[in-house]
């Protein structure tokens, strides 16, 4: 399913920037820490659709919320979001550049089939 040289869940916590007493009152990050290394998320496409998968202390880093994104995004039971590439993940990559001034890259797998699909869709998730 995944490439099996990386980890099972891309952009892991820990290269979240250091938030909250940090950032300067303008919430902007001190510039020590904007020449960070590049943040990588992982865009896994199937046969008829894609999602970006994005760890839910990025959701949150880049000021959005659940209630950002349509139900044609999912969540995994460990908190990864699986946004949808036409629309959900277009929201995420431009408020993850409006916070952290750059954008973040993108590896892409292609798989015949992914269990995305099966996970709860992020509407439905909210309302449980």
């Amino acid at each position: 399913m995944y490439d099996s040289n990386s980890p099972a869940v891309p952009g892991t916590a820990s290269k979240l920037p250091m938030l909250g007493r940090n950032a300067n009152h303008a919430g902007e990050m001190p510039s020590s820490q904007r020449s960070q290394p590049d943040v990588e998320f992982t865009l896994i496409c199937d046969l008829s659709h894609g999602w970006l998968l994005v760890p839910e202390a990025w959701i949150f880093a880049s000021c959005l919320e659940p209630a950002s994104f349509t139900s044609c995004s999912y969540i995994s039971a460990d908190y990864v979001y699986a946004l949808e590439k036409d629309c959900d993940a277009a929201v995420f990559a431009g408020a993850f550049e409006r916070r952290f001034n750059r954008p973040f890259t993108i590896r892409e797998i292609h798989v015949d089939h992914t269990e995305i699909r099966g996970w709860p869709r992020l509407a439905t998730s909210l309302a449980a």
